[in-house]
Parts: C-alpha cells; sequence; structure tokens
C-alpha cells in the first residue's frame, strides 16, 4: 500500500518513478523471509518456519523476474502494415467519440473539436458516428443516447448528415455485449474499408473486433489518441506533482489489449504531440465571429480553457487533443511519426490497483507495431481554426 501511494501522485520533473517504486517494493518484500529465517533460526530452525519462508523467498524471486521480463528490450518494430498517406479522393472514416461539449468546466471539449474539423474537411467522407462512455464530469451522467444526440446537434450546426450510434455505456467485460455502434460499425466493414478515428476509450473497437474478427482485414488504419513513452508523464501545467494519466486506455484497458493483439495497423496521436497546440482566448474570440458551428464551438469551449488558465494548469490556453487525431487522417503531411511498438504498462505492486495501466510506446520493447506521432507541422493550428470557420453548405449558398 505505501508503495501504491507514493506512486500514485508523486513524479520528479517530468519523470515517471514507477519502476522506482517497483524495485523498492521488491527490496522491502524480500526483507521479510529474511527476518523470518532469523526467526525461525532462534526458534531451533523448525521445518514449517524454515519451509515458508523458503517460498517467501520464491515467491519475492517470482516477481522480480515478472518485473525484470516486462521490460526486456525486443528487436525494432518492422514498418507498419498499411501506408499512412492520403489516397486519391475523399477517405471514409468512422469516428468513435466520447463526447462532452459543454457538459461542465472540466469536460473536455476536444471531442466537438474534432468533430468539427472532420465535418469540415473535405479529405474526409464521415461513413458514421459512434459514441462510447468516458469524456463526462461524473460517471454514468450522460447515456449514450444522449451522447448521440449530442452529436446529432452538432452535425445540425455543420449543416451535414452522418448516421450516429449510440454504444458502450461502460467498459468491456469478458461477453463483449454487442451495441447499436459495433453492429453497425461491422456492416459498415462488410462492404468496404474504413479507417477509424477513435477519440475515447476502445471498447465499442474491442466489441467489434472480438465479436466480427474477419472484419479486421477492411479496416485500413485505426487512429487513436493514446501512449507515451517508457519513463514519462504527462504534465500540462507548472506544478510537477500534478499529471494526466493515459486517459482513454486507463478507462479500458482489457479494450486496448484487443486492438493491439488484432493486427490492424494502428496509429497513435499522443498528449505530447496535442501539446504543441495551444488555443486561447484570442482563438475562441476568433470562432464567436464566424458561423453557427464555430460559434457554438467557442461557447462549449469557455468553460474548459478556464479550467486551463487556472487552478493547477495555470497556462496560455488549453489542447484540443483529438482534433490531432483527426488532423492526422485529413492531413497526414502535417504530422512526423515514426515506427514503434506499443504494450500496456505493467507494475507489480500497482497493477492490482489500476495506476500504471496506460500505453508504453518505443522501438525496443515488446508489444505490437505501431506509428507514433511526436512532432507537428507549426501551421497546423492554422489549418484547424481555418476550416472550422469555413461556411456550412447552406451558408455557401
Amino acid at each position: 500500500m505505501a508503495t501504491y501511494l507514493l506512486a500514485a501522485g508523486l513524479s520528479v520533473s517530468n519523470l515517471d518513478i514507477r519502476s522506482q517504486v517497483e524495485i523498492a517494493g521488491l527490496v522491502v518484500l524480500a526483507v521479510f523471509p529474511a527476518i523470518g529465517l532469523v526467526l525461525t533460526r532462534r526458534a531451533g530452525m523448525p521445518r514449517a518456519g524454515v519451509l515458508v519462508n523458503l517460498l517467501l523467498c520464491g515467491l519475492v524471486a517470482v516477481l522480480a523476474w515478472v518485473a525484470y521480463a516486462a521490460k526486456l528490450p525486443h528487436a525494432p518494430a518492422p514498418p507498419a502494415a498499411a501506408s499512412a498517406k492520403a489516397e486519391p479522393g475523399a477517405k471514409r472514416v468512422w469516428i468513435d467519440t466520447d463526447p462532452a461539449c459543454g457538459a461542465g468546466k472540466t469536460a473536455d471539449v476536444d471531442d466537438c473539436w474534432a468533430l468539427a474539423f472532420a465535418l469540415r474537411s473535405p479529405e474526409l467522407q464521415v461513413a458514421g458516428i459512434s459514441t462510447v462512455f468516458g469524456n463526462q464530469p461524473r460517471a454514468g451522467s450522460v447515456s449514450s443516447v444522449q451522447r448521440a444526440e449530442q452529436v446529432r446537434e452538432l452535425l445540425v450546426l455543420a449543416g451535414r448528415h452522418a448516421p450516429v450510434f449510440p454504444g458502450s455505456e461502460k467498459k468491456s467485460d469478458s461477453g463483449w455485449p454487442p451495441t447499436p455502434a459495433s453492429e453497425q460499425l461491422a456492416a459498415a466493414l462488410a462492404g468496404s474499408r474504413l479507417t477509424i478515428v477513435a477519440l475515447g476509450p476502445a471498447t465499442n473497437l474491442a466489441a467489434l473486433l472480438e465479436r466480427h474478427p474477419d472484419r479486421a482485414g477492411n479496416i485500413e488504419r485505426i487512429v487513436m489518441v493514446a501512449g507515451k513513452p517508457p519513463g514519462r508523464l504527462f504534465h500540462p501545467g507548472r506544478h510537477w506533482w500534478f499529471h494526466f494519466g493515459d486517459f482513454n486506455v486507463a478507462q479500458d484497458v482489457e479494450a486496448m489489449r484487443a486492438v493491439l493483439r488484432s493486427g490492424v495497423p494502428i496509429t497513435l496521436v499522443p498528449f505530447e504531440l496535442a501539446m504543441q497546440v495551444v488555443i486561447t482566448g484570442q482563438d475562441l474570440e476568433r470562432l464567436r465571429g464566424g458561423g453557427a458551428l464555430p460559434s457554438a464551438i467557442a461557447e462549449a469551449s469557455a468553460g474548459w480553457l478556464a479550467f486551463w488558465q487556472g487552478g493547477l494548469i495555470e497556462g496560455p490556453g488549453f489542447s484540443p487533443f483529438d482534433a490531432l487525431a483527426v488532423g492526422y487522417v485529413a492531413l497526414p503531411d502535417l504530422f512526423r511519426c515514426h515506427e514503434a511498438r506499443a504494450r500496456i504498462g505493467f507494475s507489480v505492486f500497482l497493477a492490482p490497483f489500476g495506476p500504471g495501466r496506460d500505453l508504453e510506446v518505443a522501438a525496443d520493447i515488446g508489444g505490437a507495431p505501431v506509428r507514433y506521432c511526436d512532432a507537428l507541422d507549426p501551421g497546423f493550428k492554422r489549418v484547424l481554426l481555418q476550416r472550422l470557420l469555413m461556411p456550412a453548405p447552406q451558408e455557401r449558398l
């Protein structure tokens, strides 16, 4: 418990100290059989005492090996199976999202930025949108049907049409129950290939892949907002002890595992990339001067901007994380990415308690092959704002 409390809230600068905590925990655990052997020796070395202490020594050795094996380097990842270059014509995409536009001051609005960006990008054809739990101020406060209605309202503002399907209400279990989202996505993949942009927990995707594995071959690529280098933490503000977790992964770790083992090409758009784009109050004022869609996005973002500019972050503005995933699909030439491998982070002592459930990405670790994006053209923000300010189809008449 002490190691859990230590690692749950502490970091040094921008370093993840979970490995050090794990080592300390193993050392502390090893002390117990040593003390036990001393005590049993004083008691005349009863066989039962010796046996118990030998079992404890064996347990420590096993835990140490598990911790070591999880961090062994492996051969560099081979190139991913599919190219990220844009194809001629509009690319068919399916967006899986956990929207929370205007749901509260601490509810991220980036899903709505991403949806608006996709609807205003001529490079993309949005074949469908599905909703999933995740990005809400209180668990269970908004149902999947309500989230789907939020998306439909955004479509009306954008002057666009796309089918919207409610998805999973909670993280996955052993049953992987079907939802309208997973079944309609499977139907969409039956006839043609799709790129899936996953903006929330991977629960809907896991249900699809586990129940319809034959459709995986028609997934051109899954673009996910997730991932980080091993040993790094996401610090959005000036306080060294305050950091963000790998939210989409932590919300449903088993779903992420299902996606990784599917063999589908994966691109990761992580926190460290999104932090290169900052939306300020001046940017929101510019959007308020546009049409119905940008004005609504600006209004919904006011509370989120205030949260980022005050409290624990105290920065100049917020980062529109999910919008960068859409940007990668629409404008891949603006992104610098490399091949790597990804695995779920593991800690002997923290895994039972939940912390540490993030997606570690590096070239020399074991795991699924992925493409990891870590640099961005400085002009991306300008393009994003220009796209949001584009007039809706009926406004162009």
